[in-house]
Parts: C-alpha cells; structure tokens; sequence
C-alpha cells in the first residue's frame, strides 16, 4: 500500500504496513547518531538494539512514525511510564541520574529525522501527536535527557520543554528537558 500524504503511524501500524520501515527507521537512527564508529557491523547492530530494541519489543504503540511519499520521514519513541521499566532504565546510566524526576515526567521520548527534514515541522508534529496519546492516557509528562550544551536543546525549549535540570555524569553535563501535560490539558 503506497502512503503518499504526510500521516503519522504509531510503530505498530507502520510495520504492518510494510516490515521494511524498521530499516528506514534504523537508518534515520544512524543518521542522527554522534557515533559512527563500530569494529564490525555486530557491534553496531548491538548499538541499535541498546537504543530502540526495547521500543520495538514493549511500546510500538506508543512510538510513531512520519510518513510521506511512502518514506519515513522521522520517528519518536516513547515508554509511557517509564518509572516501571526499570531494566531499560539500568542499561542507560543518564536516566539514573534523574530518577527523582520520574513521578512528575513519567514518560520518556526519543527522537530522530532525516537531516533533509529537519526543520520542516516534522519533529514538532511528531511531538504534539506523542503529547496528544499521552494526555489520554492521563501521563502527567515526558522527560527526554540530552548534552547540557547540544544543539536540539532549542528545538526542545520552542516544543514547550520548559522544565529543565542539568547535573553530571562523567564529567559531562547532562540535561533533564521535561515537558508537564495533564496541565495543558486543564487549560484547553
């Protein structure tokens, strides 16, 4: 089946359509990935798996993608309650360091476009429509932790990422971005 119009697909539906998209999505990861050295491709397979394995496994319907012309534009991943996956939080040191902050900002986001699209409204669509899920489901927020000086913190702050912590691991400064819903939802 050929998607011509932009739509956004949670993973599930996605790879329904056409398996093939989890290729286009481990392409966009690589993409966007600051690493892009590995000994042999097991190792960077392995990479992969760390980051996305566990979205593709327990949250494809909570992870979405942007499709247009029958390609995927870009992909958000997102564990609703991400205080209760506590193995995934142990692979990842980052989220360690602000467990504290899980009650206010359960869930947890990740997200990856093609560089020819960013900059488009992509990733804001991807974000609204992620929140969207979110707040029916009564989620009080979403977290993400990214480098204190990276350049999406902007692209985080313009998507109404207001909440922010910064504390370090390994000599890096790392940034908590939280994002409150169920308050926006109060509002409208």
């Amino acid at each position: 089946m050929a998607i011509l119009k932009p739509m956004i697909k949670s993973f599930k539906e996605a790879l329904a359509l056409n398996p093939k998209f989890k290729f286009e999505i481990k392409n966009i990861f690589f993409l966007s990935s600051t690493r892009d050295n590995f000994k042999n491709q097991n190792e960077k397979d392995n990479f992969f798996n760390k980051w996305t394995q566990y979205y593709f496994e327990y949250c494809q319907d909570s992870s979405f993608v942007y499709i247009k012309d029958n390609k995927i534009l870009a992909y958000i991943t997102c564990d609703p309650k991400e205080i209760q996956a506590n193995s995934h939080q142990e692979q990842h040191l980052n989220y360690s360091l602000f467990k504290d902050q899980l009650t206010e900002y359960p869930a947890h986001l990740h997200i990856n476009a093609l560089p020819e699209s960013r900059g488009q409204g992509v990733g804001t669509q991807l974000i609204e429509h992620l929140c969207s899920y979110l707040q029916n489901r009564n989620i009080s927020g979403v977290h993400l932790v990214t480098g204190a000086n990276a350049e999406n913190v902007r692209f985080y702050t313009k998507n109404n990422f207001s909440f922010q912590l910064q504390r370090k691991s390994n000599n890096t400064s790392v940034l908590f971005m939280g994002r409150k819903l169920l308050l926006e939802q109060q509002i409208k």
